[in-house]
């Protein structure tokens, strides 16, 4: 379950989701509207990232230590690492200078409401806490004030794709082991750098330019190097295209020095991306044979005419695969 390979419904992307997390709900509610729904693969098929897998395996510690998770967040972790605003998440109270979350419409900020209710997100969502606490929890975790050497290189071995609980990324030529998170209005983002032995987080109550773009820049300006502030303006609305506009770019692209085949393939008149033994995503058209998805930080530059496709990843070298006939 920590590597996502567990093949466990992601019950954030249940049709009824938001219609009940916004209240209270017990374990066996929430185990309940888990069973409506098959398995996404079966378990070891490959890597499917998952927020069930966090809210299972937080259900299975409270039942072995016989304590609630909140209190287990307490002593294993905001205790020891001497964390004074980071917390079991609660009812948002603005008078307490806590921040509530908005979304951008039509120009306008609006507040977000209502709000998940944390009792549900449980390890998926549930902690609270500032950047500066999230880079003291990193920094205690890289050196050995939480776990072991051992279970440490168990949580940075990314072999299938995540380790347990982290992903791995490279930041302008340096190696990192992170994790984002979303909820609401409210994103985040953290890295910990081993060669470095410099930790980063980032946060946001509200956001219109793609975050991650902005951990880009902040680890550029970090480090003294040559960086582009991100542009604080709403995006350009997506091309459409129809179905018969998306076949130059079906296929599978591949290259002998690239360890994956990547698959692009048209589902429901949006075009769908998927490497080897991962999940699908869509990637959006934003200029002519240019597609991009914010969320995996990827960019698709497309020449028919060559058969090739340019990928770009956020933190990756760009590489170039070929369309096989």
């Amino acid at each position: 379950m920590l590597r996502h390979r567990s093949g466990i419904f992601n019950i954030t992307e249940a049709s009824d989701f938001g219609d009940w997390v916004t209240e209270p709900r017990t374990r066996e509610e929430l185990l309940a509207l888990l069973k409506k729904n098959n398995a996404a693969f079966e378990p070891k098929e490959k890597t499917g990232y998952s927020n069930t897998n966090y809210i299972i395996l937080s259900y299975i510690l409270e039942d072995i230590a016989k304590k609630p998770f909140s209190q287990l967040l307490k002593d294993r972790i905001i205790t020891p690492v001497a964390l004074k605003r980071t917390e079991y998440g609660h009812e948002i109270k603005p008078e307490n200078n806590e921040a509530v979350p908005y979304y951008r419409e039509n120009g306008t900020w609006n507040q977000i409401e209502p709000l998940t209710d944390m009792q549900n997100t449980m390890g998926a969502g549930s902690l609270v806490s500032t950047p500066t606490e999230v880079t003291l929890f990193y920094n205690a975790l890289f050196t050995g004030k939480l776990v072991s050497e051992k279970s440490l290189q168990k949580m940075t071995d990314v072999s299938t794709g995540m380790g347990y609980g982290m992903d791995s990324g490279v930041f302008n030529e340096r190696k990192g082991f992170g994790h984002d998170g979303s909820i609401d209005g409210f994103q985040s983002f953290a890295l910990y750098m081993p060669s470095e032995k410099v930790a980063i987080a980032i946060s946001s109550n509200a956001y219109n330019i793609p975050f991650f773009y902005v951990l880009q820049s902040v680890v550029s300006i970090y480090f003294g190097e040559p960086y582009e502030m991100p542009q604080f303006k709403p995006l350009k609305p997506f091309l459409k295209l129809e179905s018969k506009e998306l076949e130059p770019f079906l296929g599978t692209y591949s290259d002998p020095d690239f360890p994956l085949d990547v698959k692009i393939f048209n589902d429901g008149n949006k075009l769908m991306v998927q490497a080897t033994d991962q999940n699908a995503f869509e990637v959006n058209p934003i200029e002519e044979n240019i597609f991009k998805s914010f969320e995996e930080m990827i960019t698709l530059d497309f020449n028919v005419e060559k058969n090739q496709m340019q990928l770009e990843q956020l933190g990756q070298p760009t590489v170039i695969l070929t369309r096989e006939n």
